[in-house]
């Protein structure tokens, strides 16, 4: 089985490409999810996030406003970093416990983990292949103001507070640059997952 990383900035069409991976017959493991699971009223992390960030992230029922965490995370580095250390070593720990399994299992050929962080948490010795979805600074931030609907202060915040993308790229096994829209996306992401279905084929070994 090769294990994948999948990672990018924000906003930068990892799950569009996580989600073609996965049609085309890959397990998809998303980190986001897993995250969102351990956040829920009553999960792993709940009480933990509540304490550290107090009520006002909180909806009525109790459920915690991502939009309302997100925008008091990437306003102070040091609750961000707070966050991350509450959420990422159970995301971690979860992810290794299923690659494991469908290794032993062997059933899967490909095993995509896709995740924001995995060079920030050091995470990319865990992986046999890393794939790099990147986009230029213009069309991430319009992107990003689109989808979280924000303005454009606020997602130049977002961008900065994460890694540089440039050095996200100088660490991939392959690129996927999603600029040019949804078509010229997929027909990269094509080529990209050939590439890694032939190396599973080969059973290619871990990166050097």
């Amino acid at each position: 089985m090769l294990r994948v990383g999948l990672t990018g900035g924000i906003a930068s069409g990892k799950s569009i490409i996580g989600s073609f991976f996965e049609r085309r017959g890959a397990h998809l493991r998303r980190a986001d999810q897993e995250a969102h699971r351990l956040m829920l009223p009553g999960g792993p992390v709940w009480s933990e996030i509540r304490s550290r960030f107090g009520e006002s992230i909180l909806d009525e029922d109790g459920t915690i406003d991502r939009k309302a965490l997100a925008r008091l995370v990437f306003n102070e580095p040091a609750a961000r970093q707070d966050l991350e250390a509450i959420i990422q070593p159970r995301v971690i720990a979860a992810m290794r416990v299923e690659a494991a399994r469908l290794q032993a299992e062997g059933r899967v050929d490909v095993y995509i983990s896709e995740s924001a962080l995995i060079f920030e948490a050091d995470q990319a010795e865990f992986y046999d292949r890393i794939v790099v979805a990147y986009c230029r600074p213009d069309v991430q931030i319009e992107r990003l103001m689109a989808r979280d609907e924000i303005d454009r202060i606020q997602a130049g915040r977002r961008l900065a507070a994460q890694m540089d993308p440039e050095r996200k790229k100088a660490r991939a096994d392959y690129i996927i640059d999603t600029s040019d829209g949804l078509e010229d996306t997929l027909a990269r992401a094509e080529a990209v997952w050939a590439a890694l279905k032939e190396e599973a084929r080969r059973g290619a070994g871990r990166r050097s």
